[in-house]
């Protein structure tokens, strides 16, 4: 991929990222942070490292996305982040939560679902594409793995290269940070690009 359609691809990755904070700093009442999109092609083996140490264990919830163009979105976080998400949005101590059960995964879920949801319509909005998430997936694992199963099914290039949109999140005046990940279908790449291009 050229450095310019990266650039544009990086510009929609903003704009959807900025769409997912805004949902999280809702949700939480808190001023949620976006850092500056990241774009890559990751080869088969470079996957478990986009997220940090490969044995983190950690959160996930993931997505297809279909519509227009498609590919998978997966709302990354460590499992303490996800903890403590969980007690902020259920209004309890932090520290309540021990354990990831029903209601704690069903929560999280939501988060992803909403997050997920908002990504795609600032990618909507600027590209003028239709984009939506399907039933979300939920991943608790070590980060590798989530990073594996969340990729999986993306049709990948020729030389099984993956393109990779990436933000990190952060909510001031807590624990909770994640990444935002979108893996885009090979066939879809010069759809968002040339969609994006026309608007920049």
């Amino acid at each position: 991929m050229e450095e310019i359609e990266q650039d544009i691809i990086a510009e929609a990755g903003n704009i959807g990222a900025a769409h997912a904070a805004t949902a999280m700093g809702q949700l939480l009442e808190k001023t949620v942070m976006i850092s500056v999109t990241r774009v890559s092609e990751a080869s088969p083996g470079d996957l478990s490292a986009l997220a940090g140490d490969p044995e983190t264990l950690v959160v996930g919830v993931g997505f297809h996305v279909v519509g227009d163009a498609g590919g998978r979105i997966l709302l990354w976080m460590p499992r303490a982040a996800g903890v403590e998400l969980v007690d902020l949005l259920l209004r309890q101590p932090l520290g309540t939560t021990k354990t990831l059960n029903d209601l704690g995964r069903s929560t999280i879920k939501e988060t992803g679902n909403i997050m997920a949801s908002a990504y795609l319509t600032g990618l909507c909005e600027f590209c003028g594409l239709l984009l939506m998430p399907t039933v979300p997936a939920f991943f608790f694992d070590m980060s590798s793995a989530v990073m594996e199963m969340a990729a999986e099914g993306v049709e990948r290039r020729g030389d099984s290269r993956l393109l990779v949109v990436e933000n990190a999140v952060e909510a001031k005046g807590c624990g909770v940070s994640a990444k935002l990940f979108f893996f885009v279908d090979a066939s879809s790449e010069s759809i968002l690009t040339e969609n994006a291009a026309g608007v920049l």
